[in-house]
């Protein structure tokens, strides 16, 4: 069965920064992309979070297809 981990606080926590650092983590045990989901409630977190996350782990934003919002 696949792990949930749920984030949630105010704007401006933290919160992304901390769920890239864990899908950094993920990805350094071997863990493809494909293979993980970032889900938001807002498009403005979703393209915040994937815009990052393709900066920081230099992917192309099909390789981050689950990072979503939740509607």
């Amino acid at each position: 069965m696949a792990e949930v981990l749920k984030v949630f606080g105010a704007p401006g926590c933290g919160k992304t920064t901390r769920l890239l650092n864990i899908m950094e983590a993920e990805f350094a045990r071997g863990v493809e992309p494909e293979r993980l989901s970032f889900l938001t409630f807002t498009v403005a977190a979703r393209h915040e979070a994937k815009t990052r996350a393709m900066a920081k782990f230099n992917y192309a934003a099909a390789r981050l297809k689950w990072v979503r919002t939740l509607h």
